[in-house]
């Protein structure tokens, strides 16, 4: 056991903040009662400065704020999982700390793309692999067990342990940052830290009222789509029996996959799973098959808006199988947005706290959790169902006297190949690729501008999109093939998997630097075992496993996509930082990034201002990240109550 001592005094506590505020280097830790800042009660406070090591235990405190001056000193603060700590810091304090340095970011970002099983985050897994240190982590719970009014010698010594083991971690990190030149990524990731604490913190407006008035007919398409499979599988014949009562009648539980599957293999329809990819080859591969699984959805359903609705989603040609994939789109929706989503909100604020990873990615990206932000249903999946109701609106400002700015980088993916590679054709052609793809790639001579959104040119307007963004992701012929009949099938055209790889060429040919940029990034891989962007983020990849020829293929696609998606994570967490800096936080904050997009809640009258100043730093951070042609990228915020697409 490390040496510490015990502070639980406000004398003792003021002189030991007076003597480490100014010191180096701090590492901090903090123990309370609840994961939720909001609802959590401060118990302890771990800082050592790499001599001595201190403990102030607050349950013995009248008034905390003796502890406040240790926080705004020049120290840097050094955290596992900063995030947390400062927000409750920030709610106890009022301070929010800028100066930081975060060792759980700092390990996502050295072991970027490396298997997750053998390179976790937290602090317990980083002791161990780098000091072989085991952390007891069986204590943590006894502090949100009850209400803790005494903290027992057992408790202060575990809370001690995390920042003994903060300093050595730290120092073989730093030699890893200058080792692999991550300065840069790594001041970016860490001027993040706090943004990212008060983004959380903040939280989104949200309006569960909105949700409740969906649920009746969420529940009513289940349930009408449910009797539709009752009926599509009671005509088949395939049913072992039927079960009668007062509710109507039921031969097979739609909810359950392993039924689902046998009862589809019973009508001809030989899928071992119920995996999209695994039904969807099924069905490519058996579109001459669909007459016999006829269906007429508005002659079984009660509703004939929900008939039209049915018969109209997805891209299925077997009607059995469209039925099915209704029913469970509509479950999951429901399930997992109009039911979940309300019993996120936060009990104090009323709001939606979403838990944001700042390094989600091995690309650098962000991810969100409670909710997934990122998953949230757009409002095209809400009309295939056959509602014109929006979930995202459910976050909504709550007073005429507050607003929400939404902004994000439109196509930034086809504009970092264009900058990196410097590809001519690429360039020029910026303003409308998917048009130019459209009649140059694909010989759809005839359309234009003025046509390119009617009938039938939208259709191969968007397979061209289709067709740039599988490049981008090096997606092989026989895959785009599918992805490519899928969207012409109401033109009746089927593209193979050898003219979806001349297409592929066709692409190169006519784009050759850019095809070339993406052919070093997956060289590199398999040279170094990493590939880098211009802005010096990198990605790491077990070498050792690409005796497996499709690791090494999955590699290198992987390879080729890491520069495109990591170049964006960097400029939109550039304009974050920026944004942040300039923003009067007492009238505007930054509440949700999802993808390439920012969004802003302000109040009415400071909404101009707060627009002008996110479209100025996200500008700013393009052109930053793309030297050639970051100039010409302009981003046009939305002034909006609801949260709008």
């Amino acid at each position: 056991m490390n040496n510490y001592t015990i502070l639980n005094t406000p004398a003792s506590v003021a002189q030991a903040v007076q003597s480490l505020r100014n010191q180096p280097v701090l590492y901090l830790d903090t123990e309370t009662t609840h994961l939720d800042p909001h609802r959590a009660r401060l118990l302890t406070v771990q800082v050592y400065d790499g001599q001595v090591a201190h403990v102030i235990d607050c349950t013995q405190l009248e008034d905390i704020k003796v502890i406040a001056p240790l926080f705004t000193g020049s120290a840097l603060k050094v955290f596992h999982n900063a995030a947390y700590d400062l927000k409750i810091i920030f709610k106890n304090f009022g301070i929010l700390i800028r100066n930081v340095y975060d060792t759980m970011i700092t390990e996502r970002m050295l072991v970027a793309g490396l298997p997750s099983a053998d390179y976790q985050a937290s602090l317990q897994a980083v002791a161990a692999r780098r000091l072989g240190v085991v952390l007891d982590k069986s204590v943590r719970t006894t502090f949100t067990t009850s209400d803790v009014s005494i903290l027992s010698q057992e408790q202060l010594d575990y809370a001690v342990n995390d920042v003994f083991v903060l300093k050595p971690i730290r120092e073989q990190q730093v030699q890893e940052i200058a080792n692999h030149s991550l300065a840069q990524v790594h001041k970016l990731e860490m001027d993040l830290c706090p943004v990212t604490a008060m983004i959380e913190y903040t939280g989104m407006p949200f309006d569960d009222q909105h949700l409740n008035e969906l649920a009746p007919t969420f529940t009513r398409l289940i349930e009408e789509s449910d009797k539709v499979l009752q009926d599509v599988f009671i005509s088949a014949g395939v049913c072992d029996q039927i079960v009668f009562s007062k509710d109507g009648y039921r031969a097979i539980n739609p909810a359950s996959s392993q039924q689902m599957v046998e009862m589809f293999n019973k009508v001809g329809i030989n899928v071992t799973s119920l995996n999209a990819r695994v039904v969807m080859q099924w069905d490519f591969k058996n579109k001459k098959k669909a007459k016999d699984f006829s269906v007429d959805f508005t002659e079984l359903s009660q509703d004939s808006d929900l008939g039209e609705a049915m018969d109209k989603f997805g891209s299925f040609e077997n009607k059995y199988l469209q039925a099915y994939a209704f029913y469970t789109a509509a479950k999951k929706i429901y399930s997992t947005y109009i039911k979940a989503l309300p019993e996120l909100r936060n009990p104090v604020t009323k709001r939606i706290h979403c838990s944001f990873n700042q390094y989600g990615a091995a690309t650098g990206r962000f991810s969100s959790s409670n909710p997934n932000l990122q998953n949230i249903p757009s409002d095209q999946k809400m009309k295939n169902l056959g509602i014109p109701a929006s979930i995202r609106h459910a976050f909504k400002v709550d007073s005429p006297g507050r607003k929400l700015i939404i902004a994000d980088y439109s196509t930034i993916e086809l504009v970092i190949i264009a900058d990196a590679s410097g590809d001519e054709g690429l360039i020029k052609n910026l303003d409308d690729l998917h048009t130019f793809v459209a009649r140059e790639v694909l010989g759809v001579k005839d359309i234009n501008n003025k046509n390119k959104k009617e009938h039938p040119y939208k259709i191969w307007r968007d397979v061209a999109k289709m067709v740039n963004y599988s490049i981008a992701y090096n997606v092989g012929g026989d895959s785009l093939g599918k992805q490519m009949s899928i969207a012409l099938s109401p033109l009746g055209e089927k593209i193979s998997a050898e003219r979806a790889n001349k297409i592929i060429e066709d692409w190169k040919g006519r784009f050759p630097q850019a095809a070339q940029w993406l052919r070093n990034s997956a060289r590199s891989v398999m040279l170094y075992g990493w590939v880098a962007d211009s802005f010096g983020r990198k990605r790491f990849w077990d070498r050792s496993e690409f005796g497996d020829k499709w690791r090494r293929l999955s590699a290198e696609r992987e390879a080729m996509n890491f520069p495109i998606q990591a170049l964006s994570a960097s400029m939109v967490k550039l304009a974050l930082v920026g944004a942040f800096d300039r923003l009067d936080q007492s009238r505007g904050r930054i509440v949700s990034t999802v993808h390439d997009e920012i969004i802003l809640e302000t109040t009415t009258q400071y909404a101009e201002t707060a627009a002008q100043i996110l479209k100025e730093e996200m500008e700013k951070a393009a052109q930053r990240v793309l030297p050639n042609l970051g100039p010409t990228v302009q981003v046009e915020p939305a002034i909006s109550d609801k949260y709008d697409k």
